[in-house]
């Protein structure tokens, strides 16, 4: 299966490396600076659930895909609350898997140019006041502007 996943993504352009166990894909993840893991829940060594665990506290910025047989309500919960992006339930449908692969990709991207803007010069506000109640106001819309929470402003006109 592993060989049949690595040769259905090398055509859409995909650097793509594998190996058989989670040990291994362990020291790959700490070697290299990869997008996406895909990885089976059953393997030797530890589970999918176990390796997404660890590969996501390596690397948080990791989407770790498991494919799984047991296709239960608890191990979805568990596969999400390891740091799993999706799960795909085998038998896999390739068509599928790079569908999800593609989505996890185009996350990433998001999130990376989400966190570059982050880091640009903070927005400049087009709010004029200098009351002392305005620069308090200011002082939250600062604190809030780089979360992604949505602030309401109420008050006087």
């Amino acid at each position: 299966m592993r060989e049949l996943i690595e040769a259905a993504l090398a055509p859409s352009g995909h650097a793509v490396s594998s190996c058989a166990s989670g040990e291994e894909a362990l020291e790959l993840i700490e070697a290299n600076d990869f997008d996406v893991l895909v990885a089976d829940h059953q393997m030797s060594g530890m589970t999918g659930v176990e390796l997404c665990k660890l590969a996501c506290e390596r690397r948080p910025n990791l989407a770790v895909i498991l494919l799984t047989g047991f296709g239960s309500l608890e191990v979805a919960t568990d596969a999400l609350r390891a740091g799993a992006y999706d799960f795909v339930s085998k038998p896999v449908a390739l068509e599928v898997l790079l569908v999800t692969i593609e989505r996890a990709v185009t996350r990433q991207l998001l999130k990376r140019e989400l966190g570059r803007l982050h880091a640009a010069e903070p927005p400049r506000f087009g709010i004029l006041g200098s009351s002392a109640g305005m620069k308090r106001v200011l002082d939250i819309v600062a604190q809030v502007a780089r979360s992604e929470v949505t602030v309401l402003i109420q008050g006087e006109t």
